[in-house]
């Protein structure tokens, strides 16, 4: 489907009250900062009351709306995106705290893998610079740190379930011909129905491994997931599986914060991105009328299509006329997000061997972002006990578990940052559990009326930055003809 870009007029001239000052941004050398002063170029706050119209508007300033609008605005469009926050990028989100020495610090998702086409052309674009990731995997166990393929503490079984599982995991992952359509596999509602705990149980009965060993193998869900095993499609699992590069690649040394800031900065006028601009209504009377969206500060947009960049609690709570499709409305009753806890602490002098190490610890997992600080990562219910604990106490865990790893002692000082259900945010990214991927993977990435959807809750790349903007130009292209 598409819409005429010429179809809707051009927005009216509107006031420009006193922008209430946000982030500036500010070019060194190709070095591009968000700096708290003054709204992105090309943005602006809008009188109350005001009229606009366009062809499309996005609700969602996170990189899968930034990227939506870019490829609506490519295609001639006039775009008008909104956002509810002060700042662009969504769960992309860096600060440059004064304990870190004004180094970049990622709150949310941190690493561009090698594939990862689409966020790495706007990092080329943004003119950031790409540190890359690697080495050996180290783990903590029983006391001792050495690198995970040869630590003391292996037991053979070990390494016999992890072979058996992943040969496994292979063989189901080869009957998904397109990533994108999980749901063509020869068996997938048997797969999908069936939680990914049930497969981890059956190889470990086929090979006799211990229950240590199966925990160890449930520890990976937890961590890349967010999720207990339990509560993942294996499915799901397998569909990820297909699009495993073999480990994370690089970082943004400015932050991904600055790449959404670029992404912001440049869309392409009379494109136009907007603050602090909450959707509290849409209403779409007929298929001949424009689609009306109302934000919470009195300003009213008439818009050709809609692009709905938003996370699945948001879009539940979005008051339509008429209501969503059921489709959309019942993937948002399901479907829940993972929990993660990270937490980033000043360590001068302190190094972490290998790319990360993991453990058996509070934090379970660990890197060096940069140096002279250590990040620490913790899924599923690890997460869930942490999060119940104030952010001093975490903090204080964090540089416990670090000074355990590298025998040298961290004082508690840094950041922690939230992606659990009980958070504000919702999670950190959505997990298809048994049976949702057969309900609802198709049916948000169908648009409906005029209006899409994008989120890395609905891109092939499901919770990773790649996967949002994936969706969002999918979106762009199902709406803009």
């Amino acid at each position: 489907m598409g819409i005429d870009v010429t179809r809707v007029p051009p927005a009216r001239p509107e006031c420009r009250p006193g922008c209430r000052p946000e982030g500036r941004l500010e070019v060194v050398g190709s070095v591009l900062r968000t700096m708290a002063s003054q709204y992105p170029r090309g943005s602006r706050a809008v009188a109350s009351h005001a009229v606009s119209s366009c062809d499309v508007c996005v609700v969602g300033a996170g990189m899968a709306g930034l990227a939506a609008a870019h490829d609506a605005a490519g295609r001639g469009a006039k775009v008008i995106v909104l956002e509810a926050t002060r700042r662009p990028g969504g769960r992309a989100r860096t600060v440059r705290p004064a304990w870190a020495g004004g180094a970049a610090v990622e709150c949310g998702p941190e690493f561009v893998d090698a594939h990862h086409e689409l966020l790495r052309d706007a990092c080329a674009r943004a003119g950031v610079t790409l540190v890359p990731v690697g080495g050996e995997l180290y783990a903590y166990r029983q006391g001792e740190l050495a690198p995970m393929a040869t630590h003391p503490a292996n037991d053979p079984a070990d390494a016999r379930l992890a072979t058996a599982y992943w040969q496994r995991m292979s063989e189901i992952a080869s009957g998904i011909v397109d990533a994108d359509r999980p749901n063509d596999h020869p068996d997938a509602r048997a797969l999908d129905a069936r939680p990914i705990s049930a497969l981890f149980d059956e190889v470990a009965a086929e090979v006799d491994a211990p229950p240590e060993s199966r925990a160890q193998l449930g520890r990976f869900i937890q961590g890349v997931l967010g999720a207990e095993p339990e509560d993942v499609s294996a499915l799901f699992v397998a569909q990820q599986a297909v699009l495993d590069s073999g480990g994370r690649s690089a970082r943004v040394v400015e932050g991904l914060a600055a790449v959404a800031a670029h992404l912001a900065a440049s869309l392409p006028s009379p494109s136009e991105l907007r603050f602090g601009a909450r959707v509290e209504h849409m209403a779409a009377p007929s298929a001949d009328a424009p689609i009306e969206l109302r934000t919470t500060a009195g300003a009213t947009i008439h818009a050709g299509a809609v692009v709905l960049a938003v996370p699945l609690r948001a879009l539940a709570a979005l008051d339509c006329e008429p209501a969503l499709p059921q489709a959309w409305r019942d993937a948002a009753r399901d479907l829940r997000y993972g929990s993660l806890v990270k937490a980033t602490l000043a360590t001068p002098g302190v190094t972490v061997p290998g790319w990360a190490v993991a453990s058996d610890l509070p934090t379970a997992l660990a890197w060096q972002p940069g140096d002279g600080l250590v990040t620490t990562y913790t899924g599923a219910g690890r997460a869930d006990l942490l999060a119940a604990r104030t952010a001093r106490e975490v903090i204080a865990q964090a540089a416990d578990d670090i000074s355990l790893l590298t025998g040298r002692r961290v004082a508690p000082v840094g950041g922690t940052w939230r992606w659990t259900p009980t958070s504000r945010r919702g999670g950190c990214y959505v997990v298809f559990g048994p049976g949702h991927v057969g309900a609802h993977w198709d049916a948000l990435r169908e648009a409906h009326d005029r209006i899409a959807l994008a989120g890395e809750h609905c891109g092939r790349f499901t919770g990773y930055v790649e996967g949002a903007m994936q969706a969002g130009v999918r979106a762009a292209r199902q709406l803009v003809g």
